[in-house]
């Protein structure tokens, strides 16, 4: 059964002790229970670990990397 993009990235959320909701996915993560700016970084690290890129400068200037939903599209672009 192949892996989708969106249940590994919600597994390694959950490997950080956050659980969203389908409500949540574009809920900014610093508004949710669990996410502090160390706890965001760190899984931005293990998915761009996970899916074999690097997170530029740029990237975190000119991307949205503050929701679920902005994050899986990141990782598909990144990862095409």
């Amino acid at each position: 059964m192949e892996t989708t993009v969106e249940s590994r990235i919600r597994e390694i959320f959950k490997s950080y002790s956050v659980v969203m909701s389908e409500e949540e996915l574009d809920t900014p993560l610093d508004e949710l229970w669990g996410i502090d700016s160390i706890t965001h970084v760190q899984i931005l690290t293990a998915i761009a670990q996970e899916y074999h890129f690097k997170i530029s400068d740029e990237d975190f200037l000119f991307s949205d990397l503050t929701t679920f939903n902005n994050i899986v599209v990141f990782v598909k672009k990144k990862s095409a």
